[in-house]
């Protein structure tokens, strides 16, 4: 909980943070909230679509849940 407080403060002081978002999503991830986590990995490649980081974490996620 401490962990999901600390990093949503840093979005709100910087929205475009993508490793902040990056961060919540392994979070959520950990906590099994997957659509939580879907949803920060997103927001980390709308910042840049090219976050490497962001973008291997939501593939695998997608492949630990049965999505494609």
């Amino acid at each position: 909980d401490e962990a999901i407080e600390v990093l949503k403060k840093a979005i709100d002081i910087k929205q475009d943070y993508k490793e902040a978002w990056n961060n919540l999503g392994n979070v959520y991830w950990e906590l099994k909230e997957f659509e939580n986590a879907k949803r920060c990995y997103d927001s980390a490649l709308k910042i840049d679509p090219n976050y490497n980081d962001a973008r291997t974490n939501l593939t695998n996620l997608k492949k630990s849940i049965g999505l494609s």
